[in-house]
């Protein structure tokens, strides 16, 4: 089964599993489960980890991306990166740095 995980879910299976009830857990532990993420979620993230909301435990070092019908990549995110860009062809631009 396909699910889309709302950012709540992710961060709290991560950080806080106790906050998830316990078909939620089932369905994130079921190797048979495909599980997706908006865009979105990584927008929300970075909002909550920048607002002093989220406590991430180290910088992200890489991004990995599957775009829909199966083309990925994997991409270094530069060091001291604020903001960067990501083109179709997984090139990776920056924007804004520390």
């Amino acid at each position: 089964m396909k699910y889309l995980l709302d950012t709540g879910v992710l961060i709290h299976n991560l950080i806080a599993q106790s906050k998830l009830n316990r078909r939620a857990l089932e369905l994130l532990a079921d190797n048979s489960s495909e599980l997706y993420l908006s865009a979105a979620s990584s927008w929300e993230i970075t909002i909550k980890a920048g607002t002093g909301k989220l406590a991430l435990p180290e910088r992200p070092t890489q991004l990995q991306v599957r775009w829909p019908g199966g083309k990925s990549f994997s991409a270094a995110i530069p060091k001291k990166a604020r903001e960067i860009q990501v083109d179709v062809e997984g090139t990776v631009k920056l924007v804004k740095s520390e």
